[in-house]
């Protein structure tokens, strides 16, 4: 083992303490969604604690006190639960009870425990080989008491957690997914509520498990701990990744405010599915969708930039879950793209009439309807395959 005071153990070090340091803050977070920031503290913190182990590896610690070595193996069977909870969490329809009361999902950790028992048992210096003989891929004394109930114990604590934590990172993802698709079929303007700094939290997870996985069948790749090293950095750049977009955007964490009840389920996505059980006609929905094209024209109320479904249904007089069918069955779209739609030709046209260089390009997104640039140049890119500005120039 390496027992000297490295840059990388340095790194070690002060990405546990910022950990800490940001799993406190969202402790005394008292604004936003307070069980988000709980599960998110916590899941913080265990990564501290496992940073925190992995400093003492590195400086030789448990080469001095080797009784410690595992101790808080354990707990990388929390990762999972606290990920998909959190996501859960972030993602739950506005009337969902709480996520947190799904404590089945930490029954791995005491099976865990159990399986890790005989280890625990073990005293300081076969603790020290044993961890040693894991870590390099090397065979374990056999001359160890209950070698062979150890190494099975160990085995399936290792196969558990990374099966366990894979399994959770795609409900997460999945679950993502769904919501990014639900949250099109209410609102026109998905910046704030889209979640994307969840998605990159997600990813980075994902690059560590990946990381992870190979060291367990790699420990000594090219005769160095590599992959190890990275899983450590990668957990360090995304605790310090947290912590400055916490710090300099304090709503990254708080989810989104919603005013009106979700009009669909984020489980369900197929339209056969969400409308086999409506009671709306073909004929009737064709009225409706004369209706919605006629009051689009003449009101223009995809002008108001906070525009949501049920607003929209309202100003028709119909309920949001009919209006929801018309435009996904009739137009074959969702309500965010449908609304967009009309502002990149409102958009258009401002275009067209103000000269290709009297055009600001944001107060021509403003006026459209759109709160956003970026949201402007996305939606006008996906509707005509080319940026206003490129627009401008063929006006």
């Amino acid at each position: 083992m390496d027992s000297d005071f490295n840059l990388l153990s340095t790194l070690t070090l002060l990405g546990a303490a910022q950990g800490v340091f940001l799993a406190l803050a969202l402790v005394n977070t008292q604004s936003g969604d307070i069980r988000a920031h709980r599960l998110l503290a916590l899941l913080t913190f265990i990564f501290s604690l496992d940073l925190g182990e992995e400093f003492l590896y590195q400086t030789g610690f448990f080469e001095a006190v080797p009784e410690l070595l595992q101790v808080l193996a354990p707990i990388d069977l929390l990762y999972g639960p606290l990920v998909y909870l959190y996501v859960l969490q972030l993602t739950k329809p506005v009337n969902h009870g709480t996520v947190t009361r799904n404590y089945w999902h930490f029954l791995p950790v005491l099976i865990g425990i159990v399986l890790l028992l005989p280890f625990f048992l073990l005293d300081g210096p076969q603790k020290l080989a044993l961890t040693e003989a894991l870590r390099t891929g090397d065979a374990m004394e056999k001359g160890t008491a209950n070698v062979m109930l150890i190494e099975l114990g160990v085995t399936l604590f290792m196969l558990g957690t990374i099966v366990q934590l894979g399994l959770y990172l795609l409900f997460s993802i999945k679950r993502l997914i769904r919501h990014s698709s639900s949250i099109k079929n209410e609102f026109s303007d998905i910046d704030r509520i889209n979640l994307a700094w969840l998605r990159n939290l997600l990813l980075g997870l994902g690059c560590i498990y990946l990381l992870y996985l190979g060291d367990q069948f790699f420990p000594d790749l090219m005769g160095m701990n590599i992959l190890g090293d990275m899983v450590t950095v990668m957990a360090v750049i995304l605790i310090y990744s947290m912590g400055y977009f916490g710090l300099r955007q304090p709503a990254i964490f708080t989810r989104a405010s919603i005013a009106q009840p979700a009009a669909v389920e984020a489980g369900v996505d197929p339209a056969e599915e969400k409308y086999r059980r409506s009671g709306l006609d073909k004929e009737t929905s064709r009225v409706f969708l004369n209706e919605l094209t006629g009051h689009m024209e003449a009101n223009k109320p995809y002008l108001e930039g906070d525009l949501v479904l049920p607003q929209l249904a309202q100003q028709l007089g119909i309920s949001a879950n009919y209006l929801s069918q018309v435009i996904n069955e009739q137009l074959h779209v969702n309500f965010y793209d449908f609304i967009n739609g009309y502002r990149v030709e409102e958009a258009k046209g401002l275009i067209r009439n103000a000269g290709p260089k009297n055009t600001n390009i944001l107060n021509i997104a403003l006026d459209s309807g759109f709160n956003s640039k970026s949201a402007f140049y996305t939606a006008f890119k996906k509707a005509t395959s080319m940026t206003p500005t490129q627009y401008r120039k063929t006006v």
